[in-house]
């Protein structure tokens, strides 16, 4: 499943935001960039790298597309995969778990603007790379002395700089490890405390950041009780945020999602505790897992409430995606914690099946949207390259862009056809077009048929 979802990549698409930004940042330079950190997105780490993106997409006069979203997947990939131990008994759970959670991060939910659209990969899927990094860093137990302090850290100040949400996780986890720290040991050692002070005062700073800038609070969609309303938005996040643990997407609460969302997310929590107790002698669980899993649960809960209170309603895709994903990770935390109580310890031959079922009980969903997108290469690649060499034209003023085809899987977007000049104030986003390639009117084409 991961491999079918990976062919996916060179289908990746831009939206308006590419164009437009790509656009200040050639004719801005470093002033774009500090308007963007400063004023509208103070994600310091994915700015930066968006930044470096549209100078290649400058420099190439391509946009680059199946390179960036590769870069990005192996950034989940290392987080996954680079601390696996090499003692024996060991590596074939872990990687399962891996293989596991990485499966299950791509079916249930929508997964097109987490995992193919450049904008929200740089910072939502970087984030979520950080994150599985500190989980698997616990898991692995090489969170432990100077060097992996130091490592944890790292990833934890990265999961900070590169989002919001990020940023949120990384203040709930240093918060709560600081509290147990104070409570579970009264005379916690100053070396102790100080190993939190990095990512704490990371998570402070982005999040006092956000507010300082205001960035970002624009009001859109229906006028709502919950736009500009903590309280109210504090409140109406907590139904949410348990909808959305019994069932598999944001956006989707109805019997059936939530029937089947409980059962993968069941066999996934089993799966991960009877493989941990199949290990050689049954190792105790690392400590914190249970703090972790809270501390994903309470970064999920400010992010439904951050989104009510910004846009009076559950956004977005990428949010819901990305909370999901923090699901199953707490959910994996959890059982792997849960097996200090040993009331049953199955045969080595059953512990891999409940993973197997969560990820079976979602194929039927997702098989045919994978079919389907698999079938788009070529008319995507066809249409992506028409609009740049209309764009790329150096002897008219003119150019077209070539709607790309739609998928199941990863949704090209879908514009209002027509002709739209410069001089007429056109929407923000073929403004962006107009600007990146400098012309003074655009041809907005629909797509064009390709074989089913």
């Amino acid at each position: 499943m991961i491999l079918a979802h990976a062919a996916l990549i060179p289908i990746g698409h831009w939206q308006g935001d590419e164009y437009i930004e790509a656009a200040f940042a050639h004719d801005l330079g470093w002033r774009y960039l500090s308007f963007r950190l400063f004023h509208d997105s103070p994600r310091p780490l994915s700015e930066l790298i968006l930044y470096a993106y549209y100078a290649i997409t400058h420099r190439l006069h391509r946009p680059v597309i199946t390179e960036f979203l590769a870069l990005m997947w192996m950034i989940l990939l290392a987080g996954a995969f680079a601390t696996i131990p090499r003692a024996t008994g060991r590596p074939p759970w872990r990687v399962l778990l891996a293989l596991s959670l990485l499966a299950l991060f791509l079916l249930g939910h929508e997964v097109s603007e987490l995992f193919f659209w450049p904008a929200g990969t740089a910072a939502y899927l970087v984030t979520l790379g950080a994150v599985t990094a500190a989980f698997f860093l616990r898991i692995d137990r090489r969170a432990t002395g100077i060097t992996g302090g130091t490592a944890e850290t790292i990833v934890l100040v990265l999961a900070a700089a590169a989002s919001e949400a990020g940023a949120m996780f990384v203040l709930a986890l240093s918060g709560l490890r600081l509290l147990a720290c104070f409570v579970d040991r009264p005379s916690a050692s100053a070396r102790g405390i100080l190993a939190w002070c990095m990512p704490v005062a990371m998570g402070l700073f982005a999040l006092l950041f956000v507010l300082a800038t205001r960035a970002g609070r624009i009001d859109v969609g229906p006028p709502s009780p919950y736009l500009l309303h903590s309280l109210a938005s504090a409140r109406a996040a907590v139904p949410q945020l348990a909808a959305e643990l019994a069932g598999l997407d944001a956006h989707r609460t109805d019997a059936g999602d939530v029937v089947l969302g409980l059962a993968t997310k069941l066999s996934f929590f089993l799966g991960c505790r009877w493989c941990w107790l199949t290990l050689d002698d049954a190792p105790t669980p690392p400590p914190g897992l249970s703090i972790l899993a809270l501390a994903l649960l309470c970064a999920c809960l400010g992010m439904i409430a951050g989104g009510l209170y910004q846009f009076g309603q559950v956004c977005c895709e990428r949010h819901g995606a990305l909370r999901q994903c923090w699901y199953l990770l707490a959910l994996a935390g959890l059982g792997v914690a849960s097996t200090r109580w040993r009331a049953f310890r199955p045969p080595p031959w059953l512990a891999p099946l409940p993973l197997t079922l969560a990820i079976l009980l979602q194929l039927p969903a997702r098989l045919p949207g994978l079919l389907h997108d698999d079938r788009l290469y070529a008319a995507t690649v066809a249409a992506r390259a028409a609009t740049w060499q209309s764009g790329l034209r150096t002897d008219d003023t003119e150019m077209q862009y070539q709607t790309e085809p739609d998928g199941r899987v990863v949704h090209a977007m879908q514009l209002p056809t027509g002709h739209y000049m410069l001089s007429a104030h056109p929407p923000w986003y073929v403004l962006g077009m107009l600007m990146l390639f400098h012309k003074q009117s655009l041809d907005l084409l629909p797509p064009r048929p390709w074989p089913p």
